[in-house]
């Protein structure tokens, strides 16, 4: 199966969010915030990071915050490592 992600930039008093979608039929998967208070936007991409046939979902911090990056597995449905300091 196929998915993708659409990023959603925040507002005051929401923060930023990432909603993933099955791509074959556009149903909803998950919704994930991955920076808790960043109402900015955010930069994401899809691709099979640990090598297990499964897509997996990269996420940055945009413009106006400490530049910031988070990886999700698309296997576990879950953040499975953070890492800060990339700009």
């Amino acid at each position: 199966m196929s998915s993708y992600a659409v990023a959603a930039s925040g507002s005051p008093g929401n923060d930023a969010v990432v909603r993933v979608y099955d791509g074959s039929g556009d149903t909803p998967l998950a919704t994930l915030t991955p920076f808790p208070g960043f109402a900015g936007a955010l930069s994401v991409t899809m691709g099979d990071v640990d090598g297990d046939q499964v897509l997996d979902l990269v996420a940055g911090k945009g413009p106006g915050d400490t530049p910031e990056v988070v990886e999700y597995s698309g296997a576990a449905r879950g953040r499975w490592t953070a890492t800060r300091g990339f700009s």
